[in-house]
């Protein structure tokens, strides 16, 4: 996308568009974003019209809405000569109604008021598509005798602090890890990245970042979050390798009394509310099976992975078979001598 507001990916020095580039491109896009694409472009009012189906994907877990495949290479043909005719403005944004009718175009069902509000939040038109907002701003001095601890620095816990900030509410984030990120610091298991799209696993009010990968990898997104703490300058209230150990209600001064442990001490924190962002998959879940104290073998958990150990020629036992498990079975099937996969359900 060039300053100017205009698309000119496609084309060649010389202006003309690259057909074979071109086709190819289309050809592995989704023909019926394709069609919700040209309809915005003020395409012909049949595209409207055109059937949608849905396709359970994984496993039934989710339906996927997929236009009909008789129209696919009639849209695919009316994307190629869009792109043909060279560089062109961007669409305005839509309006609410605009944006409904094409959502429900793309879902060929209608949507109810609260799906359509996620929806439009989702597309994220706005920096803060969720931005708290103050129905009577409270007195400055009440405010700065306010403290919200937040207990850790993954994508939830960045996500508080930048909400809080914006409001103006003092906070302290702390992190028992030696870097930002959460579960993104901690795996680095071969090949562990998002399952979904990363422009939609990204925060709403991050937009156009240049991603590498369409799904981002640990190390990609790690830089992500980077990028977000530096963006909105939330690194000088986080406190790194730093644990909250204890935390007792005060009732008579209606605060939560925190004990706060880093290398180098053991302190009191008093916080009027604590955020725990700590997260589900910071701590080694190991299976509870017989026996297992006393296995000889390497025993290795995807949070605790070590990279200096070669698995070459090894018999390597995978349990379970999740986002983890998935991602790293390809690895170990390349590398070690024999790969057995025992998932319980």
């Amino acid at each position: 996308m060039t300053p100017g507001g205009r698309s000119d990916a496609v084309l060649d020095d010389s202006g003309e568009g690259d057909e074979e580039f071109i086709r190819g491109v289309v050809a592995a896009a989704d023909p019926n974003v394709l069609r919700i694409v040209l309809l915005q472009l003020g395409g012909a009012a049949d595209l409207a019209a055109m059937e949608v189906e849905k396709v359970p994907i994984r496993a039934g877990a989710f339906f996927g809405d997929v236009l009909a495949e008789r129209y696919h290479a009639d849209v695919r043909d009316r994307a190629v000569a869009v792109l043909l005719r060279g560089s062109m403005a961007l669409p305005t944004t839509p309006n609410e109604r605009q944006t409904r009718v094409l959502m429900e175009l793309l879902t060929g069902d209608a949507l109810n008021d609260s799906e359509f509000q996620f929806g439009w939040e989702e597309l994220a038109f706005q920096q803060f598509p969720r931005d708290p907002r103050w129905t009577t701003l409270p007195p400055v001095e009440a405010l700065a005798g306010f403290h919200v601890v937040v207990v850790g620095a993954g994508i939830s816990g960045l996500a508080a602090a930048i909400m809080l900030k914006r409001s103006g509410i003092p906070y302290t984030v702390f992190e028992r890890q030696s870097d930002i990120g959460g579960t993104w610091h901690l795996n680095t298991y071969p090949e562990a990245r998002v399952d979904v799209s990363s422009y939609v696993y990204q925060f709403k009010f991050t937009r156009n970042y240049p991603w590498p990968e369409y799904f981002a990898s640990q190390g990609e997104t790690i830089k992500y979050l980077r990028h977000v703490v530096d963006q909105y300058g939330i690194r000088d209230r986080i406190e790194l390798d730093t644990e909250v150990t204890a935390a007792r209600w005060d009732e008579a001064q209606s605060s939560r009394q925190l004990e706060v442990v880093n290398a180098n001490s053991r302190r009191p924190i008093s916080a009027n509310v604590v955020v725990s962002a700590s997260g589900l998959f910071s701590t080694a879940n190991m299976p509870k099976c017989n026996g297992i104290e006393g296995y000889e073998g390497r025993l290795c958990h995807t949070t605790q992975w070590d990279h200096r150990y070669d698995i070459s020629g090894k018999r390597v036992a995978l349990i379970s078979n999740g986002s983890g498990g998935s991602q790293l079975m390809p690895y170990l099937a390349q590398h070690a001598g024999e790969l057995s996969v025992f998932q319980r359900t």
